[in-house]
């Protein structure tokens, strides 16, 4: 019965906890800074399929920490950002076989099914096989990125895949650290008939999908430099779009080229990562 009644947020704080202690084993079994992309490139891929999920009334996240409908991006960080991904990198750096591959996939699928019995999380249509059936296809897609970024010469494609899903984790986790959930800005289109938080989640998403494109590109890409300034022309254009048609709107005194602060860290975090994890695949 204590672990019933023991408040939501704090299974969620030890979801963080043990996340963190299979990003340091990882790191420190293995010395190498390649397994924190890895875990930001995991959550790049899960963010979009999490945001179908939230969007067509999947499930909810009901951690409590806040209690406000911030609550349920807080759940899906923890989920998809910290302990899935933290999972995965975890057996990359021990090289564990197929058989704990299962054994994690089942214990994250009594773990979704406990919670919400617990009530800090609830299903609609989403079913816990789901989430064991999905962890199985992610640590197969796991082991192919895996395979592919270890290896010292990797395809341009690969290249330009992995600065993309690095970039985008980056911009996501800073947009929303920024934004504190909602409470700078938001992004509203009267046209999409989803409610406030749903259409705040499905523009932002889409957002800095563009921009990681156009980051991409700009610095993946062996280009003129006036073609890498272009790729900044072009996020302040389309940041001034945001503005000028009301999508942008802002619930602080800030402009909405305020925006480009995300970026411009997002790189530096980017370029910096990259250099810790001995991947030239910037600024070729």
């Amino acid at each position: 019965m204590g672990c019933v009644n023991l408040s939501g947020k704090y299974w969620y704080y030890g979801l963080i906890a043990l996340s963190l202690v299979f990003l340091v084993m990882a790191i420190r079994h293995r010395g190498n800074w390649k397994l924190f992309v890895m875990q930001l490139m995991i959550f790049a891929v899960i963010h979009p399929f999490e945001l179908v999920v939230l969007l067509t009334n999947g499930y909810r996240y009901l951690p409590g920490i806040t209690h406000t409908v911030v609550d349920i991006h807080i759940g899906s960080f923890i989920s998809n950002l910290c302990i899935v991904p933290a999972s995965a990198v975890l057996l990359n750096a021990y090289q564990l076989s197929w058989r704990y591959k299962l054994g994690f996939a089942v214990i994250f699928t009594f773990v979704d099914w406990y919670f919400t019995v617990l009530g800090i999380y609830q299903h609609f249509w989403w079913k816990s096989i789901y989430t064991g059936l999905g962890l199985l296809i992610l640590y197969t897609l796991n082991d192919l990125m895996w395979s592919k970024i270890s290896r010292q010469r990797v395809s341009q494609g690969f290249r330009l895949v992995s600065i993309y899903l690095t970039y985008f984790a980056l911009h996501t986790v800073l947009a929303f650290a920024v934004n504190q959930g909602g409470v700078v800005f938001q992004f509203q289109l009267e046209s999409i008939p989803l409610g406030s938080v749903k259409t705040m989640g499905l523009i932002s998403v889409l957002y800095q999908a563009v921009i990681s494109c156009v980051v991409t590109l700009a610095i993946g890409l062996k280009i003129a430099f006036r073609y890498r300034v272009l790729g900044a022309l072009v996020i302040v254009g389309l940041n001034g779009l945001l503005g000028h048609f009301g999508v942008f709107v802002p619930l602080a005194p800030v402009h909405v080229q305020w925006l480009l602060f995300i970026p411009l860290v997002s790189i530096g975090l980017l370029s910096l990562l990259f250099k810790k994890a001995h991947l030239k695949y910037l600024f070729p």
